[in-house]
């Protein structure tokens, strides 16, 4: 096969894990079904939380605007930084943030999150 054929092969090949990685994302979907220009709460497999508005996905990497990006300490609740973020806003530390969609175990749209009294 030429160099062509087997180019377009690993291509698939990315496209198809891909493509796994996201099924596997719980209880949201693919984050590429995210509504464009919303607030989202996204949790990683490492624990971080990254809240801030959603602009794309190419199926590998998430961009959003506006974020903060919260590594919880150890034995802290990661939903009650969620809630209090739902309640008072984003504190914007980050202007753009990048990270792959495999890190992705769940999606939320910040307006769903019920907010503390």
């Amino acid at each position: 096969m030429n160099g062509d054929g087997e180019s377009f092969i690993a291509s698939h090949d990315m496209l198809c894990s891909a493509r796994l990685q996201n099924a596997r994302i719980a209880m949201s979907g693919n984050i590429q079904t995210a509504p464009h220009g919303s607030n989202l709460v996204i949790e990683t497999n490492s624990g971080r939380v990254i809240i801030g508005r959603f602009d794309s996905s190419n199926g590998f990497q998430v961009l959003m605007h506006d974020c903060d990006v919260y590594d919880p300490p150890p034995g802290a609740n990661a939903e009650d930084y969620i809630r209090e973020t739902a309640k008072y806003g984003v504190d914007v530390k980050k202007k753009d943030f990048a990270f792959d969609t495999s890190t992705i175990t769940r999606w939320r749209k910040l307006g769903d999150i019920p907010k503390p009294d």
